[in-house]
């Protein structure tokens, strides 16, 4: 699928130090000339009748004034949860919706907006996440949007004995997050046992909801590569070139090579970081159901694993960054045949000077 149409830039990743921003080129003009993108520019091509009607291509420019706001967040959680003893960090990154509402707010005087436009951006952000969800084959929804857990306050309001040692029980089986479709069977269960006095633990058991369980998700460079960083809640950290965050999302189930890391290549590469691991073969995979990628260090010596680690992501939100990096990593390529050509074409041909000097002897 060309995810670029009729589109006549080029946009290439601007180093900032604070959030996601763009550079662009008119790829049809010479010589070149690269113009820092605005939060307008990107307003008025999201909102472009001819680019609406490829999901591809307005998913790129809707991402894109979604990660202005989300990269400034996930970056922030990367950096606190990064620092040395770091305890009790707070993720609770934002769903795609809250980052659009700030985004879009129509009371913004510096981000003039009208409340027809900022509907039809919703509706355009819809279209463009479920274009790509059927390219790659993913279910509607968000298996891991949010997350629930049995605390001792749930547990204190059971209505009975009975069902105290239930979440007594649920809490030593289920440590960790409980999901959604974990959720509902706990809920049944609940109900069972009592059907009268359910509402009240339910309702705690509800209040429990968070998104801690998310791992934050950055779009850095290194080196002038392109790069995607996952950090989970322990601060497990993987930093990948972007084309293996897209391989990820594009083969999923599918064990993929992310690199090795013998001394020779890491002298020669530094983008790929796995927690704190020197030596050996990084491996992903993507579990959609899950909305999971899992990623694993093979010893070289024995193939035995060395380091694993989960990062749980909000499939919605990862698609915008893999709709935006999926684009940039074109774009570049595209940039780069245009600097080519622009290196090779001269303004004045120092051949027909030439010919001329020949035509008057």
């Amino acid at each position: 699928m060309d995810d670029v149409g009729t589109d006549p830039h080029i946009y290439l990743f601007r180093r900032d130090a604070e959030t996601y921003c763009l550079y662009r080129v008119n790829r049809n003009s010479l010589p070149i000339k690269i113009i820092t993108v605005s939060w307008t520019h990107l307003l008025c091509e999201a909102l472009d009748l001819q680019s609406a009607e490829n999901g591809w291509g307005v998913l790129f420019h809707q991402a894109s004034l979604l990660m202005e706001q989300g990269e400034k967040q996930h970056r922030e959680v990367i950096k606190r949860i990064s620092r040395r003893n770091s305890r009790n960090i707070v993720m609770q990154l934002d769903t795609i919706w809250s980052y659009a509402r700030t985004t879009f707010d129509t009371e913004n005087p510096y981000r003039k907006i009208t409340q027809m436009q900022k509907e039809r951006l919703m509706e355009l952000l819809k279209s463009g996440l479920d274009a790509v969800r059927a390219e790659l084959k993913i279910d509607a929804g968000n298996p891991v949007e949010y997350s629930y857990e049995i605390t001792y306050k749930v547990i204190n309001a059971a209505p009975n004995e009975r069902c105290q040692q239930l979440l007594e029980r649920l809490q030593t089986q289920h440590p960790g997050p409980i999901y959604p479709d974990l959720l509902e069977k706990i809920k049944a269960q609940i109900e069972q046992m009592a059907p009268d006095e359910s509402d009240r633990v339910l309702r705690v058991l509800g209040g429990t909801r968070n998104r801690e369980h998310l791992a934050a998700i950055s779009v850095t460079s290194e080196d002038d590569e392109l790069c995607v960083t996952l950090v989970n809640i322990h601060g497990q950290k993987i930093r990948m070139e972007a084309w293996n965050f897209v391989n990820l999302l594009e083969n999923q189930g599918t064990a993929l090579r992310l690199a090795d890391l013998t001394t020779g290549f890491r002298e020669q590469c530094q983008v790929l970081v796995f927690n704190l691991n020197k030596k050996g073969k990084v491996f992903g995979r993507f579990i959609p159901a899950r909305s999971t990628i899992e990623v694993v260090c093979l010893q070289d010596s024995d193939n035995s694993v060395s380091d694993r680690a989960t990062f749980v992501i909000d499939i919605d939100y990862a698609l915008c960054v893999y709709a935006a990096v999926k684009r940039l990593r074109d774009d570049k390529e595209r940039f780069n045949r245009l600097k080519e050509k622009a290196e090779n074409t001269i303004e004045h041909d120092p051949f027909d000077k030439i010919f001329q000097s020949m035509e008057a002897l």
